[in-house]
C-alpha cells in the first residue's frame, strides 16, 4: 500500500497510508508516542497506537489542500497525478504545508541537514512568480519547481522563503516563510458583479486595523513587481530558532481540522460550526480567557468592517507540548463594503459567515440587522459574561474611530480611496448602532 512519511520538522511522527480501497489511515510512530512531550497533530487525531480512520484522517488532510476544486486540477494536471484524491496530490506537493507537517515518500529521506544551496530570486523571478497563476500554474508553482508546497484556502497564493531583504524559492531544509496572496479580480454571483480587484490593500487595510485595535495578526506588506502586486503575509507557523539558525514549522490546525470536517462544510450555513462550538473549544485553551475574549471581541470587530468570510478555516489554533493548545492570530481579514459600489452586491444582503442569537428565537446572519443586544445574547448563549460583552461594545465605541484614523494616516502612497472610504464610512456608520 502507497505510504507517505509525515514529519514535525526533523523528526519521523507517523505514517499516511492510503489502503486498497482509497481510504487513507494515519498511525502515529512508535517512537513518537514514547517522547514525554508528544502531542498530536490535530485534536480530533489523538495520540494513540492504533491506526486512526475514517472521516477524521480524510478531512484533516484534505483540509491541508487548496480549497478549489480547480486548483486542485491544475495541480493533477502540473505534477501528473493520477488523480485529485487528497493523497495523491499529498503525495506531489506534501513537502512543506500549513502548520508543521512535511509529507515524504518512502524513498525520499528527510536527514534535516540544509544541504540545499539557496539563490536569491531576481526581479524576473518574482514577477513569474506573481503572474504564475494566471497561466494556471496552481500556487505560484511551474514544472520548473523543484521543491512543491501546499498551502490551504480558497484565494490564488503562493510561498517563498525570506532572507533579510532577498527572497528564494523554499526547499525541504528551508521552508517558507511567507504567503503571497493575489488579486481575486471579479467573481460573478447570480445577482452582482464583485469586484474583487482591489482584494490586497482591502485585506491589508483591515489586518492594520485588526491590529491597531490589539488584535494578533501577521505581519503584512505589499509587494509590487513591474506593475503586478501581492499581499504579503509573514507566516505565524514558522519560528527562528533560539540560535537563529534554523526555521522552526509550528504545529497549528484550522477549525475544520479541530471538528474533522470536510472544506466545503467550512461556513456555519452549510452545517459547519459557529461561535457556540469554537467558544468551547477556547475555553479549555492554555489560554482560556484571553482566548475567549479575543474571539468574542473579533465578532464585533467583524461585524464593523463587513468581514463576511470569517468561516471555519478562517480560525486557528497552536498545537503544543501535551497536546496544550492555544488560539492563533487571527488572519484572512476582508470587508465587503467595497464590493458594494457600482454593479456590486447590496449592503442589506451581507451575512455573517457565522450568526448571532437572535434575542427572540433563530438566528440573525444580516449585517444590518444585527444590534448590540444579539451579541450580548450570543454571550449568554455561549457561557461567555454578558457584563464583558457590553464592555467590549463599549469599548469600540472608544477606540474604534482612533483606531481608523490611525490606519488611514499610516496607508502607503496611492492607496486606493475606494477601498479606504467604503470601509471606514461603513464601519463608522454601523459603530453608530453600539451609540443608540
Amino acid at each position: 500500500m502507497p505510504s507517505l512519511i509525515v514529519y514535525i520538522n526533523n523528526t519521523k511522527i507517523g505514517h499516511l497510508t492510503k489502503v486498497t480501497d482509497g481510504r487513507m489511515q494515519f498511525c502515529y510512530d512508535e517512537k513518537w508516542l514514547a517522547q514525554s512531550d508528544a502531542y498530536p497533530i490535530s485534536i480530533s487525531l489523538p495520540l494513540q497506537i492504533q491506526p486512526h480512520r475514517g472521516d477524521p484522517v480524510a478531512n484533516y488532510f484534505e483540509n491541508l489542500l487548496p480549497d478549489l476544486t480547480s486548483v486542485r486540477r491544475n495541480l493533477q494536471n502540473l505534477y501528473q497525478t493520477t488523480s485529485t484524491h487528497v493523497f495523491d496530490l499529498l503525495h506531489a506537493i506534501g513537502r512543506d504545508c500549513v502548520g508543521s507537517l512535511s509529507l515524504l515518500p518512502a524513498n525520499e529521506i528527510h536527514n534535516g541537514r540544509a544541504s540545499t544551496r539557496l539563490e536569491p530570486l531576481s526581479v524576473r523571478n518574482l514577477h513569474d512568480i506573481v503572474t504564475a497563476h494566471e497561466y494556471q500554474f496552481p500556487l505560484g508553482m511551474s514544472n520548473k519547481h523543484d521543491f512543491r508546497f501546499t498551502i490551504s484556502g480558497a484565494q490564488e497564493k503562493t510561498a517563498l522563503l525570506k532572507i533579510k531583504n532577498d527572497w528564494f524559492l523554499p526547499s525541504l531544509d528551508y521552508p517558507s516563510t511567507h504567503i503571497l496572496k493575489f488579486p481575486i479580480g471579479f467573481i460573478q454571483q447570480p445577482s452582482a458583479t464583485l469586484d474583487m480587484t482591489g482584494s490586497v490593500e482591502n485585506e491589508y487595510f483591515c489586518i492594520k486595523l485588526a491590529e491597531a485595535m490589539g488584535f494578533q495578526v501577521p505581519k503584512i506588506e505589499i509587494l509590487k513587481v513591474e506593475g503586478m502586486k501581492a499581499l504579503v503575509i509573514e507566516r505565524f507557523d514558522r519560528h527562528c530558532s533560539q540560535d537563529g539558525n534554523a526555521l522552526i514549522r509550528l504545529t497549528q490546525e484550522d477549525m475544520c481540522q479541530v471538528f474533522s470536517l470536510p472544506s466545503r462544510l467550512k461556513y456555519q450555513s452549510d452545517g459547519g460550526v459557529g461561535i457556540k462550538e469554537i467558544m468551547q473549544l477556547l475555553s479549555r485553551s492554555r489560554c482560556a480567557d484571553n482566548d475567549c475574549d479575543d474571539f468574542m471581541r473579533f465578532q464585533v470587530f467583524q461585524w464593523l468592517i463587513g468581514a463576511t468570510d470569517g468561516h471555519a478555516k478562517n480560525f486557528s489554533i497552536f498545537i503544543e507540548a501535551n497536546g496544550a493548545y492555544r488560539l492563533t492570530p487571527f488572519y484572512d481579514i476582508m470587508s465587503a463594503f467595497p464590493t458594494s459600489s457600482g454593479r456590486g452586491i447590496n449592503t442589506r444582503k451581507l451575512k455573517l459567515a457565522m450568526a448571532l442569537k437572535s434575542t427572540s428565537s433563530g438566528n440573525k446572519w444580516h449585517l444590518e440587522k444585527i444590534y448590540p443586544r444579539h451579541f450580548i445574547a450570543t454571550a449568554e448563549t455561549v457561557g461567555f459574561c454578558t457584563v464583558r460583552m457590553q464592555e467590549i461594545l463599549e469599548e469600540f465605541v472608544d477606540t474604534f474611530p482612533n483606531a481608523i484614523e490611525q490606519v488611514v494616516n499610516q496607508l502607503p502612497n496611492g492607496f486606493p480611496a475606494q477601498i479606504k472610504d467604503s470601509i471606514a464610512s461603513n464601519s463608522l456608520r454601523i459603530l453608530g448602532k453600539i451609540k443608540l
